[in-house]
């Protein structure tokens, strides 16, 4: 579990908000994306490989920039609505 604002996370969070960040970041790069989800960078290539390996998101060079960038995939995306749908269930179990 990770830490943030004094609340812990469990990776069920920490892989939501990995995602949502890549999704509003897209073409989101790594260090932006462990930013906006508050990991330390190891955790983050860990992540980010699960999440590549899962077949959630794709990683693809970026033309523009010539750096790595990541993308959601569509089952990255049905993954996202799972996730905030049991998200609010267990919010509602309290």
């Amino acid at each position: 579990m990770r830490e943030l604002g004094g609340k812990y996370r469990d990776r069920f969070e920490i892989v939501l908000s990995v995602l949502k960040a890549i999704k509003e970041e897209e073409p989101a790069k790594a260090m932006k994306v462990m930013y906006k989800s508050a990991l330390s960078w190891n955790y983050m290539k860990l992540m980010l490989k699960q999440l590549m390996d899962a077949g959630l998101i794709v990683m693809v060079d970026d033309p523009k920039t010539k750096r790595k960038a990541y993308y959601i995939t569509a089952e990255g995306e049905v993954a996202i609505k799972i996730l905030e749908a049991a998200k609010e269930i267990m919010r509602k179990l309290g």
